[in-house]
């Protein structure tokens, strides 16, 4: 029986099945799931710069416009696939995390750009594009480490 024993943990740690192999790839399989959540973000990110062009040329009603068809619904479905995201090891789980309140800020601050933007009020347009800053910055840094190689 014993015999039997050590073979099958000689087999499995030569298939890499140790409980640290599991964990590699348990966070590669999170880093390959955030990925998805972080070129959501950045779609709606992306979406946001005419918008932003727009307001920064006086024309507020147009940024609305296309604020409201374009990159609140864009949000909107980031949220939605961010909500599905699992996340299996430690470091995916606090990246999910970190990923889901950015997306919901972010989708906050959507509606508070569009309320200063409705207000033509010069100050809350300017805070308001210094908010998407903010979020453009932690959503980078986001990026940064999901794209970075795994630790060894």
């Amino acid at each position: 029986m014993r015999a039997v024993l050590v073979t099958v943990v000689t087999i499995a740690a030569a298939l890499g099945c140790s409980p640290g192999g599991r964990a590699a790839d348990a966070e590669a399989t999170d880093r390959a799931s955030l990925r998805q959540g972080v070129a959501s973000d950045e779609q709606v990110v992306a979406l946001l710069r005419p918008v932003d062009d727009l307001a920064l040329k006086g024309k507020p009603d147009e940024a609305v416009a296309r604020l409201e068809s374009e990159v609140r619904p864009a949000s909107q479905r980031s949220l939605a696939l961010v909500k599905t995201l699992a996340a299996t090891s430690p470091w995916g789980q606090g990246h999910r995390q970190t990923l889901g309140v950015l997306v919901t800020d972010r989708a906050a601050s959507l509606e508070r750009y569009a309320a200063a933007l409705r207000s033509n009020d010069l100050t809350a347009v300017v805070a308001a594009l210094e908010e998407q800053q903010g979020l453009d910055r932690r959503g980078a840094a986001l990026a940064a480490a999901v794209q970075a190689p795994a630790a060894p």
